[in-house]
């Protein structure tokens, strides 16, 4: 990119419209699966604790909304959401197998 010249982002896949780039953005996801995690690290709080601290990160800069999607059976991310203060606002069904549930904050 040359000074002085802007570019505007570019849709890369039909799904994903280029105003949908431009919004900010953070996804964590996790990585491990429950066979992974000692269960002494388990029921702690911290994720709900990063979560929260990650939450108030993005609210004090600025953004005005965040949104937390999990997978509709994902029962423990939705305690998290809820537990942060984020409201439940529905359910979209994503491709033609998978449903996802919405939180925002």
């Amino acid at each position: 990119m040359t000074t002085g010249t802007t570019t505007t982002p570019q849709a890369d896949d039909a799904r994903r419209p280029a105003d949908e780039l431009r919004t900010p953005r953070l996804t964590l996801r996790r990585w491990t699966n429950d066979d992974d995690v000692d269960a002494a690290h388990t029921g702690r709080g911290y994720v709900t604790e990063a979560a929260c601290a990650i939450l108030d990160e993005a609210l004090a800069g600025g953004l005005r909304r965040v949104v937390a999607v999990t997978d509709l059976d994902n029962h423990a991310s939705q305690r998290v959401a809820r537990r942060i203060g984020m409201h439940h606002v529905g359910r979209a069904r994503v491709d033609d197998d998978q449903e996802l549930e919405f939180f925002v904050s």
